[in-house]
């Protein structure tokens, strides 16, 4: 399981988040959406007090509040610097709210579990060598966040690398609490949902294979800091 936290902006002329009730918002969708609307309830501030649009990615949500289409949005780095520079207002830290809900999952479908188990386990070792990599390998890992969000400055780049090394739960098995809190969020407006069962959606036979047969400890203790 992946922690990966956005960072809530405001419109141009707003400073509190109260000031949003009744007006449009954006918020992308799963983890981003879920944990600004626990952010809402934080600031007891009920979702239907509060109308949320899916704004697209982060370029057109980035768009969408430079036009005064939405009133507030919510970024990851290294974007948000761009808009910082342009005077909007970072309102919070969605990981400083300690919000327990904000998870990212690894995704597939039974039918592939059941037919393709090696791929999936190797594709689970490949995540999670990655993650310890950028764990470890600062300048490495920054190298390639510039190349592929096209910003050159290290300032930038490092912000973003410091926003992701230290979010992973190892080994990462999905918590079924924390997911039937994301459910919980999102059947307010979407009863459909509240049926779901969280326990029912969470396969971690894969993860916990290779954390019985100590690839992860293994793995972890190779690439530790010490080792270099």
């Amino acid at each position: 399981m992946v922690r990966s936290f956005p960072r809530l902006f405001l419109g141009k002329g707003f400073s509190r988040l109260h000031e949003y009730q009744r007006r449009l918002c954006a918020a992308l969708g799963g983890k981003g959406e879920t944990g600004f609307r626990e952010v809402l309830r934080k600031n007891s501030i009920r979702i239907s007090e509060v109308q949320l649009v899916q704004a697209g990615q982060q370029p057109e949500r980035m768009a969408a509040l430079r036009n005064g289409m939405v009133m507030a949005t919510l970024l990851t780095t290294p974007t948000n610097f761009i808009l910082e520079k342009e005077g909007f207002r970072r309102l919070l830290e969605l990981e400083e709210t300690k919000i327990s809900a904000g998870v990212r999952c690894l995704i597939t479908t039974r039918k592939i579990l059941q037919q393709r188990p090696a791929m999936v386990e190797n594709f689970a070792k490949g995540w999670l060598h990655s993650v310890r990599l950028i764990q470890t390998r600062k300048k490495e890992s920054m190298d390639v966040i510039g190349k592929y969000t096209n910003n050159n400055s290290p300032e930038h780049q490092e912000d973003a690398w410091r926003s992701i090394t230290y979010k992973s739960e190892i080994p990462p098995y999905v918590s079924p609490a924390r997911l039937q809190e994301q459910i919980y969020m999102l059947a307010e407006d979407q009863s459909e949902l509240r049926k779901l069962e969280a326990s029912r959606m969470i396969e971690n036979s894969i993860l916990k294979k290779l954390d019985d047969s100590g690839f992860i400890k293994h793995g972890y203790a190779l690439y530790s800091p010490n080792h270099y």
